[in-house]
């Protein structure tokens, strides 16, 4: 597979930041008390996807990085669907 040009990693990054509101904060799908800043997207060197990089803005205050098409799935909990991070407010 060969890589992509940087003028369609730009377009892939801008999609990507369209679809998450950077400075926003998320909670997730298992406690919605678990807050999260959205810090960055960014593209991954390894597979050229979009990424979400993100704090926890409780407990340890780490930082991760999810796949974009994770951040945004919708999956079932509780024989619901929901979706996995929830805008809380949006900037």
């Amino acid at each position: 597979m060969g890589h992509k040009s940087p003028d369609e990693l730009k377009e892939i990054l801008e999609a990507a930041k369209a679809k998450v509101v950077i400075g926003s904060r998320y909670s997730h799908f298992k406690d919605e008390n678990s807050i999260y800043e959205v810090i960055d997207v960014v593209i991954s060197e390894a597979t050229e996807e979009p990424l979400v990089i993100y704090k926890d803005e409780n407990g340890a205050k780490l930082t991760f990085a999810r796949p974009l098409s994770s951040w945004s799935e919708t999956i079932e909990h509780d024989q619901e669907e929901v979706r996995r991070f929830t805008p809380m407010d949006i900037i």
